[in-house]
């Protein structure tokens, strides 16, 4: 982020990010017929966009001039093969042709004569405005939130280019807007009879419970849809249904009255056309709290880098491929997004491309549950659930999947099976101790003391030492440190097993902890440390006894941030038994007793093997490790066993 110095000169600077990836390689029925994605303050002259239609490269121009405050860019509707080469497409054979943007602004000091405005205009010259900012509403704008809108392109003007201009004009310091992912979709009409349908977002799994789920989709053009569903073990002939009210491109439908710990299979068409058909699309509702059956529990984070580039892409792949092949022999139940999940901006575009395409076969399957990282907020507002990110997802807020009502998707709770899960918002919600999210927070563990397992999510790890630092009060606003301070207690003092983070791009775990809410210096084993000292050479893995019941010590800290990219820089903080810089996610599975989790690179090897086993409260809590050679155990055993005997003759001798 650039800002300006004074009211008279702007520092300037452009970043231009290109979506090179597109799910299918036909091209789609409803065409992107432009698209720039861009994060930079007012800069001067006009900018033009030149986007490639239909083969889907993108590209763009950068026009220079003096710098001033004013600026000017222009994204014209069109087609180029090169940045150098651009025709221009007309829009009468389109429909419904849409341009949506992500607005934010920095700092509130506006002059009057400040502004922010998108319009269209059209072959003949004439220009319409779709949306304006004056000064009085860029005063009454909440710095550093990201605006997502969108206007209807009016057909009559037959539209060529949509410009957006800004003046960044302050009273004084620095004031700047950023503007991304501006883009115009449209439907072809020609080509609707004769291309097959396309989704833009596959099918996706969302709140699914016991009794209960919803499925989500986006077609790449509006049409009406069919949902069947029934019960895998059962006959398609009794399948029930769900039909959309009119023709959309977003759908959501809920189903109801499921059967606990039961696969279904099911089935959807759009405009009549199969779409969503054989035994790749089916799912299994929850478990009751009583099972003892396996729960598999995939977990990543910052896994969005595929919204920034190609490379991003290609990690995120390993990465799942990775997991898929080592986590054969338990079935993944549900999946955990520890934020950041498109980056760098969070749009609902990115969204699409880093999570919904590129994670299209798993999401038909494997319900999601996700929480607010900073990336996400570009685009996204906790406050009133605005936003690509609160689009994206359908999460509980009236505890009906299980948990006290928390009244916001910003943070919530699940039941899965014997697991009680609690997901906060450490990004964008308040965080103080006597904040609504700690007062809901206190609530729902007291009210889930009966759980056998309790898991806490949020984006923001209280201990790393990787691409973050966990005691810099400068890094990431106090979050860090303000989650270890005033969370950590509310969990610990509730008893909760494990919590994950991400936000540190690489893989870190603790051992079994309790009581440790200040900097990295004043941690202590003899003081923090439950049922063992933490190996600073990094053990392979551990196993833990925590006593049963509730408000017991102990909790292990996990942060998995590297599921899109690796750090290259990793120390170790005093906590942590395990630090690696490398790309991979956590595979945790829960049966009966045990949580054991392991880390997954991107290669398929385990790097990381540990487990917490509760046991009757009179067993006192020990730290026992994993993974050491049967060969060198037994000859320390031995070793031991010597020095015991000898110390035993050597006293009955000097009796």
């Amino acid at each position: 982020m650039i800002a300006t110095t004074s009211s008279h000169s702007t520092r300037l600077a452009l970043a231009v990010v290109c979506l090179l990836t597109v799910w299918t390689a036909a091209p789609a029925a409803a065409e992107r017929v432009a698209h720039a994605s861009f994060r930079t303050p007012p800069v001067p002259g006009d900018w033009t966009f030149a986007v490639s239609h239909p083969e889907g490269v993108r590209s763009a121009d950068q026009l220079s001039g003096p710098r001033r405050e004013d600026a000017r860019w222009v994204l014209r509707l069109g087609a180029t093969k090169s940045s150098t080469r651009f025709a221009p497409v007309a829009l009468d054979s389109f429909q419904d042709a849409v341009v949506s943007w992500v607005m934010r602004v920095e700092r509130a000091r506006w002059n009057d004569d400040a502004f922010f405005e998108v319009r269209v205009r059209g072959a003949a010259g004439e220009e319409r405005v779709l949306r304006r900012w004056d000064a009085a509403a860029l005063r009454r704008a909440k710095p550093g939130r990201g605006n997502f809108e969108s206007a209807p392109l009016p057909p009559e003007l037959d539209p060529v280019e949509v410009v957006v201009e800004a003046r960044a004009s302050v009273a004084r310091g620095a004031a700047w807007f950023d503007v991304f992912d501006l883009r115009v979709d449209a439907t072809n009409r020609a080509q609707l009879p004769a291309r097959p349908l396309e989704w833009e977002r596959p099918p996706y799994l969302q709140q699914v419970g016991t009794d209960r789920a919803t499925l989500r989709w986006r077609s790449r053009y509006p049409a009406r849809a069919l949902l069947r569903w029934w019960p895998a073990a059962g006959n398609r002939a009794n399948a029930r249904e769900w039909r959309s009210r009119a023709r959309a491109t977003d759908h959501e439908a809920e189903l109801s009255e499921l059967s606990p710990d039961t696969r279904y299979r099911y089935e959807i068409e759009l405009g009549g056309k199969s779409m969503a058909e054989g035994a790749a699309f089916a799912f299994r509702t929850a478990p009751t709290a009583d099972t003892e059956a396996p729960v598999g529990v995939w977990v990543i984070g910052d896994s969005g880098m595929c919204g920034a580039n190609a490379r991003g892409c290609e990690d995120a792949a390993r990465v799942h491929d990775a997991f898929a092949r080592v986590s054969t022999d338990t079935p993944t139940s549900l999946w955990l997004l520890l934020g950041d999940n498109a980056y760098p901006f969070g749009t609902d575009w990115q969204y699409t491309q880093a999570l919904f395409q590129l994670y299209a076969r798993r999401t038909a399957t494997t319900p999601l549950w996700s929480v607010l990282g900073n990336h996400d907020v570009y685009s996204a507002s906790s406050s009133d659930q605005s936003g690509a990110y609160f689009d994206a997802f359908s999460l509980p807020t009236a505890g009906e999947l299980g948990g006290v009502p928390s009244g916001t998707e910003a943070y919530y709770a699940f039941n899965w099976g014997p697991i009680h899960f609690v997901a906060l918002d450490s990004q964008d919600s308040d965080r103080s101790a006597q904040g609504a999210m700690a007062r809901w927070l206190e609530a729902d563990l007291a009210a889930s003391a009966s759980a056998r397992w309790r898991i806490a999510l949020f984006h923001h790890p209280p201990y790393t030492a990787g691409s973050h630092d966990s005691d810099d009060p400068d890094d990431s606003g106090r979050r860090m440190i303000e989650m270890r301070e005033v969370f950590l207690p509310i969990l610990e003092r509730h008893g909760v097993d494990l919590v994950l983070s991400g936000h540190s791009h690489g893989y870190e775990r603790s051992g079994l902890i309790h009581g440790h809410y200040g900097a990295s210096s004043s941690y202590h084993v003899a003081a923090h440390a439950v049922g063992g000292a933490a190996n600073p050479g990094g053990t392979f893995g551990a196993a833990y006894r925590k006593a049963r019941g509730p408000g017991v010590a102990g909790t292990v800290y996990a942060v998995v941030g590297s599921a899109s990219e690796a750090s290259t820089r990793m120390r170790r903080h005093p906590v942590m038994e395990r630090s690696l810089a490398t790309l991979g996610s956590l595979w945790l599975v829960v049966e009966g007793f045990s949580l054991r989790g392991r880390f997954v690179d991107g290669e398929g090897a385990v790097l990381d093997d540990f487990e917490i086993r509760k046991v009757a409260a009179a067993v006192a809590p020990k730290r026992e490790t994993r993974g050491v050679p049967p060969t060198w155990l037994a000859i320390a055993v031995a070793g031991l066993a010597a020095l015991a005997l000898a110390a035993v003759w050597r006293g009955r001798r000097v009796v």
